[in-house]
């Protein structure tokens, strides 16, 4: 299990330099992560980013104080610095293993985007974000649809998306299992996405209109949940 944390966290270190190019190229997809964080972060006053990578989510938004860690020290450098370039004084990164990542701070939202795929105890992580979140807060978590997998894998093979390293598609019900034991339930679960790059108006036809009808829309690329604390 050692090993294969090393592998990930090498493979994301191995990745920092080129991380903005692959966002850059997949700027649809990414948006439509940024308008998630934003649409459930509005209001919230302490907002963690669990995995920010480079820190273009985090930095995207407009909360009243926010932290950013990642396992990836060089992501950390670039986020750091892109910070202090957006003068986003409420804001602070720093590089943490996010299964063992503990403050004295709770916070009111926590994001965890597509990040649980690539952890080696999921359960584990799930359990510290639930002891950080306050009482009213949330976690906010995406994840690729695993229909989507051998589409993904096509689409690194032609380097069309960023390589994913090391990482394993949980099964939403087992997500779910672990959260409920760790005493989250979900309260919203929705997905975004059916087409996931850009073409005019035909991406936002496939998106906003036949990507959100009830069944169809299971299809989409992004899986978003929506946990809470239970009473």
């Amino acid at each position: 299990m050692q090993e294969t944390q090393n592998n990930i966290t090498e493979h994301f270190e191995n990745m920092a330099r080129d991380y903005d190019y692959w966002k850059n190229k997949n700027w649809y997809y990414y948006s439509a992560l940024k308008s998630i964080a934003a649409r459930y972060t509005t209001g919230r006053k302490n907002v963690l980013d669990a995995g920010c990578g480079t820190g273009d989510i985090l930095l995207s938004l407009n909360v009243q104080n926010a932290l950013g860690i990642d396992i990836s020290s060089a992501m950390i450098a670039i986020a750091k610095e892109k910070g202090l370039k957006k003068n986003k004084n409420n804001m602070s990164f720093l590089a943490s293993d996010i299964t063992t990542f503990s403050s004295s701070k709770k916070f009111d939202a926590i994001l965890l985007f597509d990040v649980i795929e690539h952890l080696t105890n999921p359960e584990k992580t799930i359990k510290s974000l639930s002891n950080l979140l306050t009482d009213s807060g949330i976690i906010i978590l995406t994840m690729a649809n695993p229909h989507w997998e051998s589409i993904l894998l096509l689409a690194e093979k032609l380097g069309l998306k960023m390589p994913e390293g090391p990482h394993y598609r949980i099964s939403s019900k087992n997500l779910i299992a672990i959260a409920k034991k760790n005493k989250l339930k979900i309260t919203n679960r929705d997905w975004f996405l059916l087409f996931p790059k850009y073409v005019f108006a035909a991406s936002w036809l496939l998106n906003n209109i036949i990507g959100r009808l009830p069944i169809i829309k299971r299809l989409a690329v992004i899986q978003l949940f929506i946990f809470s604390k239970t009473e």
